[in-house]
């Protein structure tokens, strides 16, 4: 009558051995490392020095106390001439024998020493060699004279040096190739060739290595290696394509410390963390931890401490003893559990419904903040169920929990449909991924529903069809009177421009007459004739262009070089011109308005021309394309206009050029309707004493593409 128990077959408890006694210390259960001795027996490295175990017995003893004393063991290893290699917390490296006499002693300070006094891990090679892992490098003993070679981080990464000095594991696989793990990357040596290449972390790089602060290496039986560190969990490294695959807790590990990693005969990996003991699967990547409610000496174990024995059985150790089991009597719970629904709440009230698999939960506008609650139905162990959630479209992923969190909550949930999904395990990491779900449905408020929408966007169309039929009404009136000034503006635009061309032409031609004139009267017939004809086709080209707005630049070239000509006869051959066009200019179709030019000419020629008394007198006029511009210079080496301006002022004749009053006006007119503004600079040129050596005058000539 003491009520009813439960039996599993599934269940299991890990046996648990405790150092005790007097002859023993609380630091005996520090366990940091084992080793099979020839005589059956274990030999354990511990805080407080050596202990040898008797399986059949279950007894221990204290192992070389007269000769190695207390000191702090942190590695073991028994090598194939039944040597004992102890390494040992700040005193170095021991060697001893199978009764525990102390046979040599290597410590850092020695002639060729190695690396550190802090001796984390023992690893023998088949080349008669063992691997020592130390606080301050990695170090190559030879077995057969103990000369030693060491490998220390300098301050920077090459090929031949390794990249940090704590070195907590070092590993030599099938292949020779020795595997380091420093607390600054995964190191990779090559002892043929002496180079070394370190695998780091990557934030921006998934394949990377999960953690540069690496406890151990691995290599399995199908020849991958596997790394435990500190901080990353468990990375698999795929030797062909150079890829690091992660488990952490991301990926549903227990822990994202891994101290050792050893692999039973079924081909199960045992990992020891900080949070119990691992059993991992290598082909579906699932996992089984097992903590202290399952016999295991403690949540936290010792690097190092874990050994695999001859018959297949394992030994761990941590912080409180050791654990000693064989992984064959441990029974796989492979039954699948349900998941079931067992709690909804809405504002922490209870929804009152039983939820089952595929059903609906319609919700108002007010109930947006609600809690689902569910369970693995798998009894054997249920603090272990693992579980994975997530409400689709609202969830970015799926969501780890435990069982002592098996509550998801979600707080103002907008308007939608959304579907609650969960899966879980049973205690040996079984998963049940079909699991469970159903729809939640989220109801709008009534303005935010779609009527509403439609008749906010109803009213809106109206208002605006109203509004646009206002403004088109209004707009268009005025538009209409726009039309009107702008058609009279142009009108009187054009006027005042043919108006000016009229005022120009009169005053080009009164100047050429006057040239006729002088030739006739001084009976010089045949330059009268000469220029009469040269005249004619002068006028037949302004009588062409002056009809026109824009004429292309060739025209104007063509009727500068009459002008020239004109003038040239009319002065008895004084000056000498030459008119420069840029190489490339498409003359025939680049549009200026006509007799821009030529006023400027001329006032070159009869102002500065007209009064020099000596040397020949030259005129350049050059034309570039910039842009959408002409850029013409105008420069003569005539007196000056400050030496003209006097000669005027003595002569008494102070009246302006009319060309150049008309041009200007022109000009005006122009510029109001242009948007690049035509623009005359005009400037005296002077030599190094500053006497007047000419005029130049700059034209900027704003164009049209005919």
């Amino acid at each position: 009558m003491h009520g009813l128990n439960m039996f599993s077959d599934y269940s299991y408890k890990f046996p648990h051995y405790v150092i005790s006694g007097n002859q023993f210390e609380h630091s005996h259960n520090l366990i940091w490392a084992f080793q099979s001795m020839e005589n059956g027996n274990i030999v354990i490295g511990t805080h407080g020095g050596l202990l040898e175990f008797n399986f059949e017995k279950k007894q221990f003893y204290h192992f070389s106390e007269d000769d190695f004393g207390n000191i702090p063991v942190r590695a073991l290893k028994i090598t194939d001439d039944k040597k004992i290699w102890v390494g040992t917390l700040a005193k170095g490296l021991y060697l001893l024998d199978q009764r525990g006499n102390v046979i040599k002693v290597f410590r850092a300070e020695d002639v060729d020493g190695i690396a550190g006094n802090d001796i984390w891990k023992i690893t023998p090679d088949k080349k008669n060699n063992i691997w020592i892992a130390c606080t301050g490098g990695v170090s190559c003993i030879n077995l057969t004279n103990y000369s030693c070679k060491t490998w220390a981080y300098p301050g920077y990464e090459s090929k031949g040096n390794i990249s940090g000095n704590v070195v907590y594991h070092v590993m030599v696989d099938e292949t020779g190739i020795v595997w380091i793990s420093t607390f600054n990357g995964l190191n990779r040596l090559d002892p043929v060739t002496g180079k070394i290449y370190v695998f780091h972390h990557d934030k921006g790089n998934p394949a990377s290595i999960s953690n540069d602060r690496i406890l151990s290496t691995f290599e399995d039986s199908r020849g991958n290696i596997w790394v435990g560190t500190f901080g990353g969990g468990l990375c698999k490294y795929d030797r062909k394509t150079g890829i690091f695959r992660r488990f952490s807790k991301m990926e549903g590990m227990p822990d994202n410390v891994i101290y050792n990693i050893i692999e039973d005969e079924a081909g199960y990996l045992w990992l020891t963390s900080n949070s119990g003991l691992i059993r991992f699967n290598q082909d579906d990547f699932t996992n089984t931890n097992y903590d202290v409610n399952d016999g295991i000496q403690s949540h936290e174990f010792n690097g190092g401490a874990a050994e695999k024995l001859a018959d297949g059985s394992i030994l761990v150790g941590g912080m409180n003893g050791f654990n000693y089991f064989n992984p064959k009597e441990i029974k796989v719970n492979r039954i699948i559990p349900k998941l079931v629904i067992t709690d909804f709440k809405i504002f922490g009230k209870p929804y009152g419904k039983y939820i089952e698999d595929e059903d609906t939960i319609v919700l108002g506008p007010s109930e947006n903040f609600f809690s689902v609650s569910f369970s693995a139905l798998d009894f054997t162990n249920p603090t272990k169920n693992q579980y994975q959630y997530i409400l689709k479209n609202y969830d970015k992923e799926w969501i780890h929990t435990d069982a002592l969190k098996r509550t998801a909550d979600y707080t103002d949930v907008k308007p939608g449909v959304y579907r609650f999904m969960v899966k879980g395990t049973n205690g040996d990491g079984i998963w049940n991924d079909t699991g469970i779900s159903f729809v939640i449905i989220v109801k709008p408020p009534f303005y935010k529903t779609w009527v509403f929408r439609l008749m906010l966007v109803l009213a809106a169309l109206l208002i605006t069809w109203l509004f646009i039929r206002g403004r088109v009404r209004k707009v268009r009136q005025q538009n209409e009177v726009e039309t009107r000034v702008l058609k009279i503006e142009k009108e009187m635009f054009d006027l005042e421009q043919k108006a000016l061309r009229l005022q120009m032409n009169p005053h080009f031609i009164f100047n050429s007459l006057n040239s006729i004139q002088s030739y006739i009267i001084s009976n010089d017939t045949e330059n009268a004739i000469n220029y009469l004809a040269k005249f004619s086709q002068l006028m037949r080209l302004i009588l062409t262009t002056s009809r026109e707005a824009y004429i292309p630049l060739s025209q104007e070239i063509s009727l500068l070089k009459h002008y020239l000509d004109l003038e040239n006869m009319r002065f008895n051959n004084r000056f000498v011109y030459e008119i420069r066009v840029e190489s490339g200019m498409d003359t025939e179709y680049i549009g200026i308005p006509p007799m821009i030019i030529q006023p400027y000419i001329e006032n070159a020629i009869i102002h500065g021309f007209m009064n020099k008394k000596k040397g020949e007198c030259r005129l350049m006029i050059q034309m570039w394309e910039e842009e959408d511009y002409i850029l013409c210079v105008i420069e003569d080496n005539g007196i000056g206009r400050e030496k003209a301006m006097e000669i005027k002022q003595k002569s008494g004749l102070m009246q302006k050029s009319q060309g150049i009053i008309i041009t200007k006006e022109r000009l005006d007119i122009l510029n109001k309707q242009l948007k690049n503004k035509i623009s005359v600079e005009i400037s005296d040129l002077k030599d190094e004493a500053g006497n007047a050596t000419g005029t130049r005058v700059r034209l900027v000539i704003p164009f049209t593409d005919l």
